[in-house]
């Protein structure tokens, strides 16, 4: 140690009080030397400006050149490893703050003592080890990719990336293209793919949709980031999905549990409602009946119509979004109401608040698919719940599951006019209904855990990716 670092050490923290860390420079004897071998080189002075991205590469700050404030959480060792501790250390130690570079001699450091840590077979395991897992000792880097068309009819995305942003998550969007809907984002939104990668340098990118992943794969491979896939109700095809998990980029997999099943190592996850914001207080006559519809082909549109025509003495209203690609089918949707001899209310491209507002008054929330189509986990339907609403679904195994003690299932416009019907009349089994409803929603979606069990797997996913790369 050089004579003079202590009193260099401990000036600089007393001139910079708000600084915890700080590194200064060593000398080495024979930086080419390996294993005890002289190389005949001159003794050379490291000393490297700090930068974040470089020490994640690789250490260049020895332990010797190292000080730190006494008490400080991240100043302890892994046990787990045989060498690299003091790499894996720094890595945590400056998280979150930059260290102070201090341009003074710290050591005098030789390359010929025997045992060297570095010198070690389990030197480049471990090497490894501390390098595929870098992104766990600071703030992970997400960034979201989606299709426009998904954001209006799957409201979830946003919550799944606040989830993740709980969790301490640096969150981007990148979008395909402008959407013709609400998106309701809360995060930065880049303009393309490209663009985002460069400014917001992403740990990994979850892709939603398995179609579109396939669309956008060129793209992910230029960038060569790890993407994880996050599949939605609208386009779940078992087909897609296994082309996409075989890409060498892919990390994982993530459906609703009703799909996840069917892929042999996905994950399984709910949507996620969080942070959880209080519902708007019910109105005290709930006297509208809403169906909601994504627009898309698949939807059960006649059956909507027929059962609306037939409970015209309550206040109908059918809200549709506007999805990319697919604006004939809300227009279409739009005429054929109209048309009708007894016409409901039609509504498009309404935002999420606005939404939230017609299910504080209404009795009863809609939601249909056409046959053949599998219905997934729709937000809709989530929503209704959780407001407090009675839910009329398809007959679908994975609606019995999402709605529990609230499944009220059709098959034809008169069940749907059946169940309207017992919802009207009211009374404390209705009630009941709904208040279970809302427990349901808010234990089941709208745990922090779901945050945490997403963050913590994207991150070992990452780490086994980086680790088998």
């Amino acid at each position: 140690m050089d004579p003079e670092w202590l009193r260099s050490v401990a000036w600089a923290f007393a001139r910079w009080p708000d600084k915890d860390l700080l590194y200064g420079a060593r000398i080495v004897e024979d930086s080419a030397a390996r294993h005890g071998v002289p190389s005949g080189a001159m003794p050379r002075m490291e000393w490297l400006p700090y930068d974040r991205a470089n020490l994640e590469f690789a250490n260049y700050i020895d332990m010797n050149a190292i000080a730190h404030r006494a008490g400080l959480r991240q100043a302890r060792f892994d046990p787990s490893l045989r060498s690299s501790i003091e790499w894996e250390m720094l890595l945590r130690l400056t998280a979150e703050h930059a260290p102070l570079e201090l341009p003074v001699i710290a050591c005098l450091y030789s390359n010929f003592a025997p045992n060297r840590l570095s010198d070690l077979a389990t030197c480049s395991i471990d090497n490894n080890i501390v390098r595929s897992r870098a992104h766990t000792t600071r703030p992970m880097r997400v960034l979201c990719y989606h299709d426009p068309d998904f954001l209006q009819p799957d409201t979830d995305i946003d919550d799944e990336i606040m989830a993740l942003h709980a969790q301490g998550a640096s969150v981007a969007f990148a979008m395909r293209d402008h959407s013709v809907s609400h998106d309701g984002v809360r995060q930065t939104v880049f303009a393309s793919y490209e663009e985002a990668v460069a400014a917001h340098v992403p740990d990994i990118v979850i892709v939603y949709g398995a179609s579109h992943a396939l669309q956008v794969l060129e793209e992910l491979e230029r960038a060569a980031r790890p993407f994880a896939l996050r599949t939605r109700s609208l386009d779940f095809d078992i087909e897609y999905v296994e082309r996409i998990k075989a890409h060498p980029y892919c990390v994982g997999v993530w459906s609703y549990p009703c799909h996840a099943a069917s892929v042999p190592g996905a994950h399984g996850l709910v949507p996620i409602l969080a942070p959880p914001v209080a519902a708007p207080e019910p109105a005290v006559e709930r006297a509208l009946v809403a169906a909601f519809s994504a627009a898309l082909p698949n939807d059960d549109w006649p059956h909507v119509l027929d059962a609306m025509d037939q409970i015209t003495d309550l206040d109908r209203l059918v809200v549709l979004a506007k999805t990319n690609g697919q604006e004939h089918v809300a227009h279409e949707m739009m005429r054929q109401a109209a048309a009708r001899a007894r016409p409901v209310r039609v509504r498009a491209d309404i935002p999420r608040s606005e939404i939230s507002a017609l299910l504080a008054r209404a009795s009863v929330a809609l939601y249909t698919v056409a046959p053949d189509f599998s219905a997934g986990m729709p937000m809709s339907v989530i929503e209704g719940m959780r407001a407090g609403v009675c839910v009329i679904t398809p007959d679908l195994p994975e609606m019995r599951t999402l709605c529990a003690a609230g499944f009220r299932p059709y098959r034809t416009a008169q069940d749907i006019v059946a169940h309207v019907r017992k919802i009207a009349a009211g009374g404390p089994h209705i009630e009941e209904e709904r208040l279970k409803n809302q427990e349901h929603v808010l234990t089941t979606f709208c745990d922090p855990a779901l945050g945490q069990r997403f963050h913590a797997e994207l991150a070992a996913a990452i780490t086994a990716w980086r680790m088998e790369s």
